[in-house]
C-alpha cells in the first residue's frame, strides 16, 4: 500500500506542471493513465494478499491461530486495495490542482464508516446488545461476530467509500470543471504510463523503505 501510494503521488507534479503551463487539456489523459496504473497496482496487491500471506507467516513461524486470524483480515482487506489505489490517484490529481482539503475531509468520511462498521462486524449482534441494549431489532441482534475477518471487511468498505466519494467530488467540484476528467475516458497509453512510472516509482520505493 505504501508503494502504491508513493507511485501514484507521482501524478501530483505531473498535473501541477501541466496546470502551470496552462495545458489543461493534457491533464485529463494524464489522470486516466494514473487510474489505469492504480487499478493494476490494486489488483496485484489484492492477489498478493490472497496468495502470499500464509507462506510468509509459515516462514516467519507465526503461531497458527495468529496466522489464521491475520490471514482472514488481510484476505478481506484485499477487496479494498483497488479502491484505495483509485482514491490515492484521485487525491494526487486534486493535490496537483492545488486543492488539498478534499483528501482530508474524505479520509474523515472513511473513518466515520470504518469505526461503526468495525464494531458491528467484529462483535456482531452481541456487541450491539452490550453497547445499545436489547431494544434493538432482533434481526440486528442475530448478526454473527466475524472477528478479524469482519475488521477486514470494514476496512475494505471504508477504502471503497473514500474512492467513490473522491470520484464524486472530482466530478462535481468547481475546481475541476476546466479538466472534466470523467468525460471521454482515455485508453491506456504507454507514454503516459511511462511518465508516471518514471516519476512515481522512486517515490514509492523511498516511502516503502523509509
Amino acid at each position: 500500500m505504501l508503494f502504491m501510494t508513493g507511485t501514484l503521488m507521482g501524478l501530483t507534479p505531473i498535473v501541477a506542471h501541466l496546470l502551470g503551463g496552462q495545458r489543461n487539456t493534457a491533464i485529463r489523459p494524464a489522470v486516466h493513465q494514473a487510474l489505469w496504473v492504480a487499478l493494476l497496482l490494486g489488483a496485484v496487491a489484492a492477489v498478493l494478499l490472497w496468495s502470499a500471506v500464509m507462506p510468509i507467516f509459515i516462514l516467519m513461524k507465526v503461531p497458527p491461530e495468529v496466522a489464521k486470524e491475520s490471514a482472514a483480515y488481510l484476505s478481506a482487506v484485499a477487496f479494498g486495495m483497488p479502491g484505495i489505489a483509485l482514491f490515492q490517484a484521485l487525491r494526487a490529481f486534486s493535490d496537483g490542482m492545488n486543492h488539498t482539503r478534499p483528501a482530508l475531509w474524505i479520509s474523515l468520511v472513511g473513518l466515520t464508516v470504518n469505526i461503526p462498521a468495525n464494531y458491528l462486524l467484529i462483535y456482531g449482534g452481541d456487541g450491539l446488545v452490550d453497547l445499545l441494549g436489547t431494544w434493538i431489532p432482533s434481526t440486528l441482534q442475530q448478526l454473527p461476530a466475524l472477528g478479524a475477518f469482519g475488521c477486514g471487511i470494514a476496512t475494505a468498505l471504508s477504502m471503497w467509500t473514500m474512492a467513490i466519494a473522491m470520484a464524486w467530488y472530482t466530478r462535481r467540484g468547481r475546481t475541476y470543471k476546466s479538466v472534466a476528467i470523467w468525460q471521454h475516458l482515455t485508453p491506456p497509453q504507454w507514454s503516459g504510463i511511462r511518465e508516471l512510472v518514471v516519476v512515481g516509482v522512486p517515490i514509492g520505493v523511498a516511502i516503502l523503505l523509509r
